[in-house]
């Protein structure tokens, strides 16, 4: 199981967000703003950009992502981290909807979609850690919130072949922008079991961006 790419967003000042596992640093649209937990999105022009490289490209038939996020409004579309990959390709979007509930979105080819919806909503104000994980073929897709699974597993049935143009933090092709703050943000190539995700939650309830810690070493 590989950790492909760790945003931790605790940068204080700048236009980096430095990926501590292979180099494939973001930059913001914007001067970095922290709030002492995470950075801080303003729902309007924030978001951070990261080029594509091939070791994105590796997370294809089986992937999770995870981050740790604080919203300030659930009454609308914010998005949490998304790859861009043009009208024809495939690609997955990892958000909240207009209930304020998590959403991840495998689009394919351009216009099929498959996704998972969260059972239950975000809390404006609050921490919560968040997770979704996919494996293609077999239609497995789920969410967790704060460790536990919280949805009616969604259909994925298609192959996915990704060819991204570049990942963004915070943002949805330049709009459903993330109002509030992001944190700890993780891609891997494999999908986490419900043990390792509980793990990650328990891990960090107690405080977003702690020093490097042992999953980082074991690769989750």
């Amino acid at each position: 199981m590989s950790l492909v790419a760790l945003w931790r967003l605790d940068e204080l000042s700048g236009v980096t967000a430095v990926d501590k596992i292979a180099g494939n640093d973001g930059t913001s649209v914007n001067t970095i703003v922290n709030d002492g937990r995470g950075m801080v999105f303003n729902a309007i022009d924030d978001s951070i950009s990261i080029a594509d490289s091939a070791d994105f490209d590796a997370v294809t038939a089986n992937g999770s992502v995870c981050a740790w996020v604080k919203t300030d409004d659930i009454a609308a579309i914010h998005t949490i981290i998304r790859t861009e990959s043009g009208t024809i390709a495939d690609r997955w979007i990892f958000q909240i909807d207009v209930n304020g509930k998590p959403k991840y979105t495998l689009v394919e080819n351009g216009v099929g979609e498959d996704s998972a919806l969260a059972n239950v909503a975000l809390v404006v104000g609050e921490w919560t850690h968040v997770c979704a994980t996919w494996t293609t073929g077999s239609g497995n897709i789920k969410i967790y919130v704060n460790g536990i699974l919280q949805s009616t597993t969604g259909t994925q049935t298609a192959a996915f072949t990704p060819l991204y143009t570049d990942l963004r933090i915070g943002d949805k092709s330049s709009s459903e922008y993330w109002d509030g703050s992001i944190s700890d943000v993780r891609l891997y190539d494999e999908v986490l079991s419900p043990s390792q995700i509980r793990a990650l939650f328990d891990n960090n309830s107690g405080g977003i961006n702690q020093p490097i810690t042992m999953h980082e070493s074991w690769g989750f």
